[in-house]
This record gives C-alpha cells, sequence and structure tokens, in this order.
C-alpha cells in the first residue's frame, strides 16, 4: 500500500483500498484505535484471511459494500504475500550453498596436502574424504 505522512497512516490507505473515498467515514475510528495498518494486519490477518467480523464490528463498518473493498484489499494482500514467500523459497532453491569446511575438515597436522602434489589440484578447494 502507499503510505501517507507518518502522523496520518490511514488517508492515503483508504483511498488505496476505495479511490472513490466511501471509507473515509472510517477514518477516525481507525486514527483512535490503531496505529498503523501494520497493526492492523498483526491483529486482524492470520493464515492468509482477514477476520472480519470481529475487524469489522471493532471498526464500526456495516455496510457489505464496505466490508467486501476491505477484505478485497486484505485478499489481495495476502496473495501477494505467498507469491513473495513462494519467489523467495524458489529462489533460496536455486542458490547454490557454498562449501564451508568444518573444523574436523582441517589438513591434519604433518600429513601433506595431497593437492600440492598435483599442479592443478593446488587451486582446487579442499573437500573431505
Amino acid at each position: 500500500y502507499s503510505r501517507g505522512n507518518s502522523e496520518d497512516p490511514f488517508d492515503a490507505w483508504l483511498q488505496e483500498v476505495d479511490p472513490k473515498g466511501a471509507l473515509a467515514k472510517y477514518h477516525q475510528a481507525l486514527l483512535d484505535s490503531f496505529d498503523n495498518i501494520e497493526q492492523i494486519s498483526r491483529l486482524y490477518f492470520s493464515a492468509g484471511a482477514l477476520k472480519e467480523e470481529t475487524f469489522f464490528n471493532d471498526v464500526g463498518i456495516e455496510d457489505s459494500e464496505h466490508q467486501h473493498l476491505f477484505s478485497a484489499w486484505f485478499g489481495g494482500m495476502s496473495k501477494k504475500s505467498r507469491r513473495e514467500e513462494d519467489e523467495a523459497q524458489e529462489a533460496s532453491c536455486l542458490m547454490p550453498t557454498p562449501y564451508e569446511p568444518a573444523a574436523s575438515d582441517a589438513q591434519p597436522e604433518g600429513v601433506p596436502d595431497a593437492r600440492a602434489a598435483v599442479p592443478h589440484m593446488a587451486e582446487a578447494p579442499a573437500h573431505p574424504v
């Protein structure tokens, strides 16, 4: 969502949820009850769904069209969140994990390193046997 000024976090959000401005009537109730949209999300949004009845009752949203607008916005947030999580998981699967030898992989003292004996192996990373 687009953030408004820091003193009024709800003005721009309500415009984003409904560009026609019909949700402006809830502005004061939101200001009186919440610090920001993230707080609303933490309190009323879980498992990919808005706890609609509780949110609507707490803010005084009785109009079914207004309820639908809020539900649709939070539903879009859920889809975006799931898509971002899926993309992050896919990216992490594609990223190679760098090999970091454990302390137990260190070359024992007094034992020659076989890589030094073969010229093209001298620059190869050490791998445990």
